[in-house]
């Protein structure tokens, strides 16, 4: 018992440290960089790659290069009238988004003073992790961490059943752009495609003898543990994310990327609809952890885990399931967020823990947004 006890105090500890190195790591980057900006021989191109990635992060880091500044700026206007266009979002002026870049220039400064050399935020967030690692090890006892079992044969559909369907998933996320001719509703238009589409798949199965929900872990009996569960891993993915996220940061610069967060979190700063901003969230809170979850881990991941290793299973799902999601930054953190809700649902074979976890990280990344905007 003793030793138990030990192991776990190492982990924490590990734990500890991981947090504190990774967010030590960025800050000796955003220094790095800084000094770099002053450095005469320094070509301007790369000079402007510096002052942008350091725009991108927090438009404060420039304050002492007022030039490089403004043409970081510049250049992030370009980029959103692009983003404009490519994306068919609410169509602005040059002069519209220079203004909101520099709104939000204002809150990045109070947010940064707020939180000047400050590890306290990231300590509450490590405890609240711990926590949420304690209770997550206490519901989940069989089989043992280390272990994932194979999912037993799938009743009426398989891997092929699978991967028509996640496509046609994609086209239907496709119908969003209708918004720029139909209104904001139209960003609604995916969930009801998946909506019609599960219910055909569901009547095609039934007809067999298969109960689609029951196969992939909707009309579990036990909603309630897994509905503990869900919010103990998300608790438990918090000093994950902040790890993810620094290190996300320091190798999009290496692979000389700009750190851009989602598309759908960037349009919904950008707009200034009210009705675009609310089906935004409400898409980004309910229909994605809904919809994605029964599509990427009830409909594809479950048939594979039971053909192939679950391990290369969760993989090779979080890797589509990143690969989906947009730029870089959002690709890194979102790839691992996928082969963590597959080992969740592997470990209760309930789809309900994952769409918990999923839920609770969106309406945390739309509170953080809305607390800016």
């Amino acid at each position: 018992m003793a030793g138990k006890h030990v192991l776990h105090i190492f982990t924490i500890i590990c734990i500890l440290l991981v947090v504190m190195v990774s967010s030590e790591s960025l800050d000796v980057l955003t220094e790095s960089l800084q000094a770099t900006l002053g450095n005469p021989h320094l070509s301007d191109k790369a000079k402007l790659f510096s002052a942008r990635f350091l725009y991108a992060g927090n438009p404060g880091h420039l304050d002492s290069f007022p030039e490089l500044k403004e043409q970081a700026r510049n250049a992030s206007v370009e980029d959103m009238l692009k983003g404009q266009s490519k994306d068919h979002r609410e169509e602005k002026s040059k002069q519209e988004l220079r203004e909101i870049l520099e709104e939000n220039e204002e809150r990045e400064h109070r947010v940064g003073s707020a939180m000047e050399d400050s590890k306290i935020f990231d300590m509450i967030m490590l405890l609240i992790g711990l926590i949420g690692s304690y209770f997550l090890a206490r519901f989940i006892t069989n089989p043992s961490w280390g272990r994932l079992s194979r999912f037993e044969e799938p009743p009426g559909f398989g891997v092929g059943f699978g991967i028509l369907s996640l496509a046609a998933f994609s086209l239907l996320n496709g119908l969003s752009q209708l918004e720029t001719v139909i209104g904001p509703l139209g960003g609604l238009l995916p969930a009801v495609g998946a909506v019609v589409m599960l219910a055909a798949s569901a009547r095609y199965l039934r007809e067999k003898g298969v109960d689609l929900w029951k196969a992939i872990g909707l009309s579990s009996a036990d909603h309630k543990r897994a509905i503990k569960v869900g919010i103990a891993g998300y608790l438990a993915f918090i000093p994950i994310r902040i790890v993810l996220s620094t290190q996300g940061i320091v190798l999009s610069y290496f692979l000389h990327k700009l750190p851009q967060g989602h598309p759908a979190v960037e349009e919904f700063l950008e707009t200034s609809s009210p009705w675009l901003a609310a089906v935004i969230a409400l898409s980004v809170m309910v229909q994605a952890p809904l919809f994605e979850e029964i599509f990427f881990r009830g409909l594809f991941f479950r048939p594979l885990a039971h053909k192939i290793s679950p391990w290369l299973a969760c993989i090779a799902a979080g890797l589509i399931f990143g690969l989906v999601h947009g730029a870089f930054l959002s690709v890194f953190i979102i790839t691992f967020l996928g082969m963590y809700l597959c080992f969740l649902y592997q470990k209760t074979r309930s789809l309900v823990t994952p769409i918990v976890v999923h839920f609770l990280f969106n309406a945390e990344t739309m509170i953080q947004v809305l607390l800016v905007k």
